[in-house]
């Protein structure tokens, strides 16, 4: 009992300003109970600056029956009253936090009881207490459902990152967002001119996430001002009319440094891109097998400018297979690669191939994989055996290779001797062999008995390099 009371009389002896600064990461409903359990501390919660208003707290299963006679809602969801409580209550000016997430409800529950208008003045007080980060997740989507439609005008000068998701943005007529640096579009319904009017409206945005939006047919924009862009459109075609005349994906971005892509290489226009230093391009296919090989090249040769790059597994059997056909006509200026591999005899010579074009490169990293998708399979059936003699890799002094488990010991040996052998100016060589646990390691191609031989086995095999330092690790 005296060891409790101690450290009720330790809190008690903290700053009032302290005390709310802590409280102000913890989700505001358990702010507010902790508050309550000590009277003196009764208001601090008033004072929070950061309101996390999360539904999964509250309990409103037993309030999906509950129509009156007349097919009216009569009672209110327990989480839209404690916010509606709350808001009223909160008494500081200036927010730099405000995160709504309705995960546990649909926003169907929401609109039947005509609640949808109170997330409209939720948004309107954050905005009014000049918000700096903003968080909205606007409900489960399922089929037939309405999603939550975000407010006609979105004007705020304070506002400098803005997170939404499961939302409708469809509505928007007028956006400015003059101090805004972050946006990240997770799920929303929106179409080509409402982000055209998002993008239009941020005149100081540098960070840009889109992931699979719907409703859009072109995504087409000039941004001078962004400078890391994140773009996955993987669950959706967009394809309408003629193929071969839409573009879904058109960017003019002179200062963009970052891009990260998950898509079809078929729907992508890079106009200006000039800035780039760092690049990951995960490929996707619509098709049974890929055949776009030249809209493949055109990207490759604008993105393969970058200083670093990360490839997918899709994507690095496609670039073989160009790099074996036509070497030297793609150049690729990258100093630093990073690629997903499914090991095999052909790959190793593409491998090969490749680096010996890429004359700069310093560093590569593998994270060697396991199968291929049926649409690259064909492709790779397609790569010749590349001599493996032929140029050195002058440039190249570090390499890390990722889960050795899932390649077979003949198939890592013929690696690791090629990348010995060919890399003159070699300093450091690791293995990873990342099997996490027993259960996989049964599922790995590399036995630790196979292990223990490639380790040793490591220290007798011929270098080029008298300086690399090799080290495996399990």
């Amino acid at each position: 009992m005296d060891s409790v009371r101690e450290k009720e009389d330790r809190l008690s002896s903290l700053p009032d300003s302290i005390l709310v600064h802590i409280l102000s990461f913890l989700p505001t409903h358990d702010a507010v109970r902790a508050m309550l359990v000590k009277k003196s501390f009764s208001t601090l919660w008033t004072w929070l600056s950061r309101l996390d208003l999360d539904d999964s707290g509250f309990d409103f299963c037993e309030l999906v029956d509950d129509d009156d006679d007349d097919g009216s809602i009569m009672q209110d969801l327990p989480f839209f009253i404690f916010v509606r409580n709350m808001l009223m209550r909160h008494r500081r000016p200036q927010i730099d936090k405000f995160r709504v997430s309705i995960t546990t409800m649909l926003f169907w529950d929401i609109e039947r009881r005509s609640l949808g208008h109170e997330l409209d003045s939720w948004i309107t007080v954050a905005l009014r207490k000049q918000v700096k980060v903003l968080e909205f997740i606007g409900g489960s989507i399922e089929p037939g459902f309405d999603l939550y439609k975000w407010p006609h005008e979105f004007v705020s000068n304070s506002l400098v990152e803005l997170r939404v998701e499961a939302i409708s943005m469809n509505s928007l007529t007028r956006v400015h967002l003059g101090s805004l640096r972050i946006l990240r579009l997770i799920m929303v319904d929106m179409s080509d001119s409402a982000i055209g009017e998002i993008i239009q409206g941020c005149p100081s945005l540098r960070e840009l996430e889109i992931y699979n939006c719907g409703d859009l047919h072109m995504l087409s924009f000039a941004a001078p001002s962004i400078e890391k862009l994140t773009v996955d459109i993987s669950l959706f075609s967009f394809y309408f009319g003629e193929e071969d005349d839409l573009i879904l994906l058109r960017l003019n971005c002179p200062n963009l440094k970052s891009f990260d892509f998950t898509g079809f290489v078929d729907c992508v226009d890079f106009i200006n891109l000039s800035s780039l230093v760092d690049v990951n391009f995960n490929l996707r296919s619509r098709r049974p097998a890929f055949t776009e090989f030249q809209k493949f090249t055109t990207a490759l040769k604008i993105l393969a400018r970058a200083e670093r790059v990360a490839f997918s597994n899709e994507f690095v059997t496609v670039l073989f297979y160009c790099m074996l056909k036509e070497g030297p006509q793609i150049p690729i200026h990258c100093k630093h690669m990073k690629l997903s591999i499914w090991l095999t005899d052909k790959h190793i010579h593409g491998l090969n191939c490749m680096l010996r074009n890429i004359q700069q490169l310093e560093e590569l990293v593998i994270d060697l994989t396991k199968g291929l998708s049926d649409f690259t399979k064909p492709i790779e059936a397609k790569l010749d055996d590349d001599t493996l003699d032929g140029e050195d890799y002058r440039s190249l002094k570090s390499v890390t290779i990722h889960n050795i488990a899932n390649s077979s010991y003949e198939l890592l040996i013929s690696l690791t001797e090629l990348l010995l052998r060919k890399a003159s100016v070699l300093n450091k060589l690791v293995f990873y062999y990342n099997a996490k646990d027993q259960s996989a390691e049964k599922a790995c191609e590399l036995t630790l008995e196979q292990l223990s031989e490639f380790s040793r086995k490591l220290q007798t095999l011929p270098k080029a390099s008298q300086h690399v330092k090799i080290c495996c690790i399990h």
